[in-house]
């Protein structure tokens, strides 16, 4: 979620200033006065072109990298330079290589980051996104779903976001260690309409599924989800169920999900992916199902599937 977005030119060196949001912006409102530094007509400011999605993290954990150039753009086409500022470096530190930012994540709590995009003459904006760290790598995959598939508006989403164990989280089951290892929040046939009412997952799937290690079935079948399928989830070694069918996923079939050697059932049929069938899926030893009808798929059948025609 975008929480400041302001304009301006610089008047001082950044790296004097305190890191924090009020101090960021009374720089920036100065910035943008009319005074005699104001940058001259000829010289357009750079624009935020889209909100940087809030980032959900496990502390101790790998870092996160976000490429910012999707999210900037320069409307006279000069290169930009980047900067990055935490809120709280306790929980997330920031860093740069270029337009390549790198989240950190050191302690459970939340923070900001406040991103500036500078032109050659120092005109800049600025924006920040939201950063939520914590303990329990299973909880914040969670999370991580029900922000990205707009929660609030499922079906049913009982308990989600609370402190309730896992377990009691609607359509998550877990093991007695408490991992989880089945989550289903997949649509439901309504016979008098004759057709699948949707549970109201709508937007991507979230990369940070691959976190539940323990999931053994994804089934999320029958909603609004769109964009690629992660090849993150290829990293889920204990999965033996996925059913992402009848939602509106594009792109091609990451051919990392042959990875999957348990993998017992596969089902991606009805949605709008493309590009050729991985050979790769063929090497699933313990696949005894495969769907995917009603897609754009281009190419031959692998060798490897044929024994599912």
């Amino acid at each position: 979620m975008i929480v400041l977005s302001l304009c301006g030119v610089r008047r001082e060196s950044r790296g004097s200033r305190r890191a924090g949001l009020p101090l960021l912006a009374a720089a920036l409102l100065v910035g943008c006065s009319d005074d005699a530094t104001a940058p001259n007509a000829a010289n357009h400011r750079p624009v935020v072109s889209a909100e940087i999605p809030g980032q959900y993290l496990v502390a101790g954990a790998a870092s996160a990298e976000v490429d910012l150039s999707p999210y900037f753009s320069d409307p006279d086409g000069d290169g930009l330079t980047f900067e990055a500022v935490s809120s709280d470096t306790s929980v997330v530190a920031a860093a740069l290589a270029d337009s390549l930012l790198s989240l950190s994540a050191r302690a459970d709590g939340e923070a900001t980051v406040t991103v500036t995009a500078v032109d050659p003459q120092g005109t800049f904006v600025a924006t920040t996104l939201a950063v939520r760290v914590m303990t329990d790598a299973d909880r914040a995959a969670l999370v991580a779903l029900y922000e990205a598939t707009d929660g609030p508006n499922w079906v049913n989403n009982e308990n989600w976001l609370t402190d309730a164990p896992l377990g009691a989280w609607y359509g998550v089951s877990v093991s007695d260690t408490g991992r989880v290892t089945i989550l289903d929040l997949s649509g439901e046939w309504n016979d008098e309409e004759w057709e699948w009412t949707p549970h109201g997952l709508a937007g991507p799937i979230p990369p940070q599924l691959a976190n539940l290690t323990e999931l053994q079935t994804l089934r999320l079948y029958h909603n609004r989800l769109k964009g690629p399928i992660p090849s993150e989830l290829a990293t889920l070694a204990n999965l033996e169920g996925l059913d992402l069918s009848g939602n509106n996923l594009t792109g091609e079939i990451p051919s990392e999900l042959g990875n999957l050697a348990n993998l017992r059932r596969l089902r991606l049929g009805n949605n709008d992916l493309t590009g050729p069938i991985p050979s790769e899926l063929g090497t699933l030893a313990n696949l005894t199902s495969l769907d995917l009808d009603d897609n754009d798929l281009t190419g031959e059948i692998p060798p490897e599937l044929r024994r599912y025609l």
